[in-house]
């Protein structure tokens, strides 16, 4: 009977825990855009906190089963991407999706199952190294296989400009790390076994921590005025529809398209004009009319024009294509090129393309990109500016090397027609806007159908256009030089993490040596006595 009922009370804790963790999942999807319940993220993460005073193998499967969920949701428009633009069935677009969530999800596994091995090993104190560990996780998911940090939970807050000031010293990291210590004391809060000697203090310090980093972000958003503003910026988005940008015969319209938005922007003041990627559909340096035309432009009305196209050279009897943005400078009427140099992998390029020589693409165009090689800084009036070609904004390391070498405006040219109306036009552009905070630079975004904007440097959206709508936006920006922490010092947020985990891995390690060699010498005697009895 006693058995029976241990059994039960087993089961019935594991459908509560697994019922908490898939809450959670869906609750931390919809802390991100374009449901933007933000607010959702600070409680999110604590059914699975809670789950790790469960034994490891437990832990992983409520955090694994947690990230499926919950990077299913947020990634469904990876679904709608594969059926509209491969020749796959749904079913097997489905299927990749799965696949994505799986990969991802481990990731929530080994947090939960290296959380449960820490609390285990190290007691209930260890519940503070929670942060730490996540850290390392999203560091190596921003790099491991390519790199994939798209949506990590530090993205959620993008709006919550005060708290995202941390950036500037930490990076997005630091925005992750602060919300995953919140969720660590709300569970000490409401769960008594997640409790230790010193639980009292250690909420203290994590909330003063909170609300000062708050405050100051707060002061710091307040205080930011720009008195300074000397460039009217034009952004276009000529909203041309996926399945029609790549038809040859209206190449010739769209490019008029762009030249009249232009010339709207130009009539209200603008200075420097933005396009988006891919807004020409032809190789540029080789339409010898379209190049008349915009430096027609540009002479005439001594404007700077940014805008994306793809460009091709030949290297040792091989033609390279590369996604390549190009800038005409008004002082002497050059033309500059910077080619994306991390390209979609899947997407723009196949990865271990001899291994994976089956796999087609999921886009239209050229069938193989060549990644650039050089940060390429664009001359303007004396100024530095630089450009990130759509998937480039949501690696930091990136805009990041761009600021340390001198770039003074931070500017990106998208394509996310390819979403359709689905959020990750608008996770795109959460995650843009953290890199302004990082390294207090305005940011220029020009998208195809949308969201294209201004964001200035402590992280507040100037402007947001809408979805698939024609669009021209005129504003003023300023150029700086100014340098935060964060840009200085980089990921070191990352490092600390991965010392930290060293540091309790190596405690750890020590500590279960220990015990087992007291479990031997108090077996050891236990069974001498009962020799001797």
């Amino acid at each position: 009977m006693e058995s029976k009922n241990h059994s039960m009370t087993t089961r019935k804790k594991f459908l509560l825990l697994t019922v908490a963790s898939l809450t959670g999942a869906i609750l931390l999807a919809l802390s991100f855009p374009k449901w933007d319940y933000s607010f959702l993220a600070w409680i999110a993460l604590i059914p699975l906190i809670y789950a790790m005073k469960e034994n490891a193998r437990a832990s992983f499967f409520y955090g694994f089963i947690y990230g499926v969920v919950c990077n299913y949701i947020t990634f469904y428009w990876v679904v709608q991407v594969i059926d509209d633009y491969s020749n796959l069935p749904l079913i097997l677009a489905l299927l990749l999706n799965l696949l994505l969530s799986f990969y991802l999800a481990l990731y929530w596994g080994v947090w939960t199952w290296s959380g449960s091995y820490f609390l285990k090993t190290l007691g209930s104190g260890a519940i503070w190294i929670l942060p730490f560990l996540w850290i390392v996780l999203e560091y190596i998911r921003s790099y491991f296989l390519t790199g994939f940090p798209w949506c990590l939970l530090g993205y959620s807050q993008y709006r919550f400009t005060s708290l995202c000031q941390i950036a500037s010293i930490a990076g997005v990291y630091g925005i992750s790390f602060t919300i995953v210590a919140a969720n660590c004391v709300l569970c000490i809060l409401f769960f008594k076994r997640m409790r230790h000697r010193y639980w009292y203090g250690a909420i203290i310090v994590v909330v003063l921590y909170v609300a000062l980093a708050v405050t100051w972000g707060n002061l710091r958003v307040r205080n930011y005025h720009d008195n300074n503003a000397v460039e009217t910026v034009g952004i276009i988005q000529g909203n041309i529809p996926q399945d029609l940008k790549w038809l040859v015969y209206l190449s010739d319209a769209h490019f008029k398209k762009h030249l009249i938005l232009t010339g709207s922007a130009i009539s209200n003041g603008a200075k420097l004009i933005i396009w988006p990627e891919a807004a020409i559909t032809i190789f540029f340096l080789e339409d010898k009319d379209k190049q008349n035309e915009i430096m027609h432009i540009v002479k005439e009305s001594n404007v700077g024009i940014l805008f994306g196209g793809d460009y091709r050279n030949e290297s040792d009897s091989k033609v390279n294509y590369y996604n390549s943005a190009y800038f005409i400078n008004p002082d002497d009427h050059t033309i500059q090129l910077y080619s994306k140099m991390h390209l979609v992998p899947f997407g723009e390029y196949v990865p271990l393309k001899k291994l994976l020589w089956f796999v087609d693409k999921f886009v239209e165009g050229v069938s193989d990109f060549s990644a650039g090689r050089e940060y390429i800084l664009f001359n303007y009036k004396n100024h530095r500016i630089s450009t990130q070609i759509c998937y480039e904004i949501i690696f930091p390391e990136i805009s990041r090397a761009f600021v340390k070498k001198g770039s003074e405006l931070l500017t990106t040219i998208t394509n996310d027609a390819w979403f359709g109306e689905t959020s990750a036009a608008y996770q795109h552009f959460a995650m843009a806007t953290i890199r302004t905070i990082e390294n207090k630079r305005y940011l220029v975004r020009s998208a195809n159908t949308g969201i294209s904007g201004i964001i200035n440097p402590v992280g507040r959206i100037i402007h947001e256009s809408d979805v698939f709508t024609e669009f021209v936006i005129i504003d003023k920006i300023s150029f700086l030089k100014e340098h935060t922490f964060y840009t200085k010092y980089g990921d070191w947020i990352c490092y600390l993490s991965i010392c930290m985990m060293l540091l309790s891995m190596i405690i750890a390690v020590r500590i279960q040596k220990r015990k087992v060699k007291v479990e031997v010498k108090v077996n050891f005697f236990l069974n001498f006595i009962l020799y001797l009895s």
